[in-house]
């Protein structure tokens, strides 16, 4: 799963990159609350976390997605003396038997198309 916040960008403009940072921190701190023993969260990219759900089948990981991407949404972002909202985009897919390369090729894609939705989406396979 790649999990990426779509206002990042815009709060970087505004406030800087030191406001973007503790938000994005936040938003660790939120998928944070939906992980097992198992699970592994891991910055990815810049502004993109990736998040290994092993044993975990598509069904349950959307439920996993669906939560995360709730809580974000809900969640009350300070930004210097405002509050700001964020929404989550999700791309999700199942490791299978395929290269991991064409995996982590596909993640890319579905998460690209998330971020292009303007609420909090997840787009899997």
């Amino acid at each position: 799963m790649l999990i990426s916040i779509n206002s990042y960008s815009r709060v970087i403009q505004q406030y800087g990159q030191e406001v973007a940072d503790f938000m994005f921190s936040d938003v660790a701190t939120i998928v944070q609350t939906e992980l097992r023993e198992p699970d592994t969260l891991a910055l990815w990219e810049r502004e993109v976390f990736i998040l290994l759900l092993p044993y975990t089948d598509k069904e349950k990981s959307q439920l996993v997605a669906e939560r995360i991407c709730n809580k974000i949404s809900a969640h009350d972002f300070f930004v210097g003396t405002k509050i700001e909202k964020a929404v989550a985009s999700v791309g999700l897919t199942e490791v299978s038997e395929a290269s991991l390369k064409s995996t982590i090729q596909k993640l890319e894609l579905q998460h690209y198309q998330a971020t292009k939705q303007p609420n909090s989406s997840i787009i899997s396979e």
